[in-house]
């Protein structure tokens, strides 16, 4: 499974992930994301257009026992930076995939 790790407890618009071990994400891989409180959330990526990718990240619970609720997210690939992506939006229905 391919591994991301996030800037922060959560992810919201200007987040920052990096992508681990391969150069880039294509749809319908499975990943997991590791929070900066070392927490671990799925996620899998459902569309990936011109530099952008849309995210599905499961439910989970942050170290002090926030809950986040599943959610989808836009993101974008940063320039100049390596294998990385920022957050772009949350996205409610409509994403890359429709």
């Amino acid at each position: 499974m391919l591994r991301l790790r996030a800037t922060n407890t959560h992810l919201y618009p200007g987040a920052r992930l990096r992508v681990e071990g391969v150069e880039g994400l294509r749809k319908g891989d499975a990943v997991t994301i590791e929070f900066a409180d070392m927490q671990v959330a799925s996620a899998r990526v459902l569309g990936v257009r011109e530099g952008r990718i849309e995210l599905a990240v499961a439910g989970h619970l942050t170290a002090k026992g926030t809950a986040i609720a599943a959610k989808r997210w836009l993101a974008e690939a940063l320039e100049g930076e390596g294998t990385g992506y920022r957050i772009v939006r949350r996205l409610d229905r409509i994403g890359l995939t429709g």
